[in-house]
This record gives C-alpha cells, structure tokens and sequence, in this order.
C-alpha cells in the first residue's frame, strides 16, 4: 500500500492537533456578566463598577481573583480604580463609577 505525500501530511497534522489539545486544557473564557454577578454578591452594587468598559472589565477580575483568595491581585485592583475613577476613597459615591 502506497501512501502519498499529501495524505500522510495531513495525517501528520491531524495527530499533531489532536496531541496538543490532550496535553492543554482548554481556556475557559467568562464574560464580563459571568464574573460580575458573583463579584456583585460579594460585594454588594455600591462597590463594584457597573459599566462596560474596558477599565470595568479589568477591574472585575482582578477584585473577583482577590475577593476569592486566587490571586494576590487587591492592590492591583484597588489601584485600577483610583486611576479609572479618579477618587482616592473607595467609601465616595463615585468611587466606582468606570
């Protein structure tokens, strides 16, 4: 039996991307509502940013990643939100409006 060129490259790829994706999992990609709603639970609608922008949207997970003790990311976020709303205190009114 005679294997051509083509068919065995295609082979070739076929079992180099079916072996990639048995080795990574794949990425769970979450919108911005999947990880807000959990973060609003947690922290309630006057401290968290409601817009969709995209500061909102950076801020949301790193304060989620902190709230849930996965990452060391508070300051990260506390500083995002200094910057995108331009208020020193988180107790202000406008504290997280971004």
């Amino acid at each position: 039996m005679e294997i051509k060129p083509a068919a065995a490259a295609a082979t070739a790829l076929l079992l180099s991307a079916c072996s990639n994706t048995a080795n990574e999992p794949p990425e769970l990609v979450l919108s911005h509502q999947q990880l807000h709603d959990p973060l609003l639970t947690i922290r309630g609608a006057n401290r968290v940013c409601q817009s969709q922008s995209e500061q909102c949207q950076q801020w949301t997970v790193l304060m989620l990643d902190c709230e849930q003790g996965t990452a060391d990311s508070c300051q990260e976020a506390e500083e995002l939100r200094k910057q995108a709303s331009g208020v020193a205190s988180d107790s202000e009114p406008q504290a997280y409006a971004f």
